[in-house]
């Protein structure tokens, strides 16, 4: 078997704390017979209103160079993880969105609501750092990321992930 033609990709920022509900649109529509890839490095670009270090205005004639952060999120007040999540945290899984995928963990859903949890969706599924799905003629919808989280702990949660999601024909 060949290997798939990736597209360029499309950068996604998603936020531990959705703005609306429980989830964050990634792409308005995927339609069947595709292949999905997410990809979440270990680092990303410095989000623009992040401070920079050394502080001071940039000097005549230097060169601006972006700065790489830890891409993480904080799932509670004082426990940080990347897309994978953290499978010791204190936290009871069966509240969250995936039951069985750690607390903290990147996910996905295709279908469904931005309110809604993974039960009406058309799939629900666990992303991590690096993931690839076949979408077939029953999957097809709106492809929501979230942060694998008790719904109720939105108070505790911040910050975000940058995602890279590419697709196949």
């Amino acid at each position: 078997m060949s290997d798939p033609n990736w597209d360029a990709g499309v950068d996604v920022n998603v936020l531990a704390l959705p703005i609306h509900g429980n989830w964050t649109m990634a792409i308005e529509y995927v339609d069947a017979a595709k292949r999905l890839k997410f990809v979440v490095n270990d680092t990303a670009d410095a989000p623009a209103d992040a401070p920079q270090a050394g502080g001071g205005g940039q000097q005549a004639g230097q060169i601006a160079t972006a700065s790489l952060v830890r891409n993480q999120w904080n799932y509670s007040r004082d426990r940080a993880c990347n897309a994978n999540g953290d499978p010791k945290a204190p936290v009871n899984p069966a509240n969250c969105l995936i039951p069985d995928a750690p607390p903290g963990a990147l996910i996905g859903k295709l279908g469904g609501s931005i309110a809604g949890k993974t039960s009406d969706a058309l799939k629900a599924f666990v992303v991590g750092s690096f993931c690839i799905i076949d979408i077939d003629d029953k999957w097809k919808g709106t492809l929501y990321l979230a942060m694998n989280a008790d719904p109720l702990s939105q108070l505790e949660r911040a910050g975000q992930l940058a995602v890279k999601i590419y697709r196949s024909g």
